[in-house]
């Protein structure tokens, strides 16, 4: 009767509809795949890596936070009103012209291409001579490129996981001392360290969602080049429509749990999101 009942439901949804049912199967299939091989493949130093990160669970309980984006919507805010705030920055907004102005409080950057040395390492020095009290989060090929140039060896430093992704019914709490969701976007990890750090309400600017729809000025630093072949430009319009879904359904998995997540960037494309002017 339960078979007969779910099928019923399955023939009245429209075919978009069943396709996102499946995405999300799909999704929560490699999110169990995920934490099944954490178990199976992590090395003694990675779990020991992983394990410090007991020392900061619960430090924010109840506070606010900001996670800033790297979109171009940034040059149009004025960030100067989060410089005695808790900010988590990533990627490259070290080249914002305000990036000491605000001192971010936590700087994310966990893109494996970063750890295989292809982004190079002079805004890493940037950040070293520019941000002194910063906290560094990376994942573990970052941590050992960082230790191999010797670069912020003063800094406090964090390694991460990223391995799984965010959609409806992702059934486990965050824990950084395993994997955690993130690996399809640098901000989502962020996200992901500040819930495990306790906050209660997480704002997001700079997140603008759109890259792949202009044509310059992807970032607010410039243009990252979109794929020029057909097939590269297929797996960059899927990642970026589940990555959209994952923001979706981080704001149900969030509720859930007394965390508020909202957006206060008018230029994102993240509509869907709870959206508040930028305030403080």
């Amino acid at each position: 009767m339960k078979v007969a009942s779910l099928w019923q439901q399955l023939k009245t949804l429209r075919p978009s509809e069943a396709r996102f049912l499946m995405d999300d199967a799909l999704v929560l299939a490699w999110n169990a795949y995920a934490r099944a091989r954490f178990l199976r493949t992590m090395t003694p130093e990675g779990r020991a890596l992983l394990h410090r990160n007991r020392q900061i669970q619960g430090i924010h309980r109840g506070k606010r936070c900001w996670i800033i984006g790297n979109g171009p919507s940034l040059r149009d805010m004025d960030l100067e009103l989060l410089r005695d705030e808790h900010t988590f920055a990533v990627n490259r907004f070290i080249h914002h012209p305000d990036a000491e102005i605000i001192d971010p409080k936590y700087y994310v950057i966990v893109d494996p291409n970063f750890g295989a040395g292809a982004w190079g390492t002079d805004f890493i020095e940037e950040i070293e001579r520019r941000l002194p009290d910063v906290w560094m989060f990376t994942g573990l090929g970052g941590r050992d490129l960082l230790n191999e140039r010797k670069l912020l060896q003063q800094h406090r430093r964090f390694v991460v996981y990223p391995n799984q992704l965010f959609s409806f019914g992702y059934p486990w709490d965050i824990d950084l001392t395993r994997g955690i969701p993130g690996m399809d976007n640098v901000t989502k990890s962020a996200l992901s360290i500040a819930v495990w750090m306790g906050f209660s309400r997480i704002n997001l600017i700079g997140i603008d969602g759109n890259g792949l729809l202009l044509d310059q000025g992807s970032h607010f630093y410039g243009h990252v080049p979109r794929p020029q072949a057909q097939r590269d430009l297929e797996k960059a319009l899927v990642s970026s429509a589940l990555s959209m879904r994952g923001w979706r359904a981080t704001t149900d998995y969030l509720a859930a749990r007394g965390v508020t997540l909202v957006s206060q960037n008018p230029q994102s494309v993240l509509t869907d999101l709870p959206y508040e002017p930028y305030a403080l």
